[in-house]
């Protein structure tokens, strides 16, 4: 084989190089949609944590192409954005794609199962969250607002997972795959 064609292993992993890229650039994306501008309807501001979501939609999917280091990353560029300690989001980020990890043959069985172990796991992970950002620089937040927050993306949990499998199924199957879901 010449120097200028992939050998067979590097051409089995190039489709798999490329779904990691667009799944990491799809995270950054949802790192960053809830930091943009949007007009306040409510009196809370709603954020919810679609990078979240996507962690633990990572985890629960055995097709995803992107692992922990990806998860470690984005959790890093969320902790450079918000301000907060450096790591906490890696960490909480870890936790929930770790727990997705754990609870997958669980919820394989039983897809129901998915929204009640995300909510119970955004929910810790909020509170513990709320705990690490107040005692690292001695203000914390109302809890009302991390409420919001975690309403918000519980509640938006279902929409995102659907929006993330239709998505997938483009990105794998192609167009006409998609028109079947």
């Amino acid at each position: 084989m010449s120097r200028g064609l992939l050998s067979d292993r590097q051409a089995m992993r190039a489709p798999s190089r490329a779904a990691w890229l667009i799944g990491f650039v799809v995270g950054v994306f949802l790192l960053l949609l809830p930091k943009l501008p949007f007009p306040q309807l409510l009196p809370y501001p709603i954020a919810p944590s679609f990078a979240l979501m996507l962690v633990f939609f990572w985890g629960l999917d055995e097709h995803a192409r992107t692992g922990a280091v990806s998860v470690f990353a984005l959790g890093l560029l969320e902790d450079l954005l918000t301000h907060t300690p450096f790591g906490l989001w890696a960490v909480a980020f870890g936790a929930c794609y770790f727990a997705a990890l754990f609870l997958r043959p669980l919820i394989s069985a039983n897809r129901r199962l998915a929204w009640p172990a995300f909510v119970g796991l955004d929910f810790v992970l909020s509170l513990l969250l709320w705990w690490g950002i107040g005692s690292r620089s001695g203000l914390y937040l109302p809890l009302g607002g991390v409420a919001v927050h975690w309403l918000g993306t519980c509640l938006l949990f279902p929409i995102a997972v659907a929006g993330l499998r239709w998505m997938q199924a483009y990105i794998y199957l192609g167009a006409p795959a998609v028109r079947d879901l």
